[in-house]
């Protein structure tokens, strides 16, 4: 329960009193903005608050998601590329042009041995 003060000037009737009376009334559901915030107002911009930035964040969330998401895209695509050339290097290499060193003859005839 709230309580207003209110002053009664009695200088203003016929009494000669230079005091006023205080009287100590119960106030329902109206506030005095001089005493602050009402709680239902606060609670109300609170929960605004709360709400804007959790809609911030879930951009900003959104958007470090799109990113990832790009860059995992570009990763897949770039795998796949150099998966695509090393299945088609054999292909297009000359199988005497893929040894650059020479090899002596008896390692030349071990190796023909193992391969084949």
């Amino acid at each position: 329960m709230n309580w207003q003060v209110a002053v009664n000037d009695s200088s203003s009737k016929s009494e000669s009193s230079s005091f006023g009376e205080i009287i100590m009334e119960p106030q329902e559901a109206s506030y005095d903005m001089s005493f602050g915030v009402p709680p239902a107002e606060l609670e109300r911009r609170l929960h605004e608050l709360l709400e804007t930035r959790l809609q911030e964040r879930i951009v900003e969330l959104e958007s470090a998601l799109e990113y990832a998401t790009q860059k995992l895209n570009e990763k897949e695509i770039r795998s796949s590329w150099w998966e695509d050339s090393a299945r088609h290097i054999p292909h297009h290499v000359p199988e005497t042009a893929r040894f650059t060193f020479p090899l002596d003859p008896e390692a030349a005839l071990k190796f023909s041995q193992v391969v084949g």
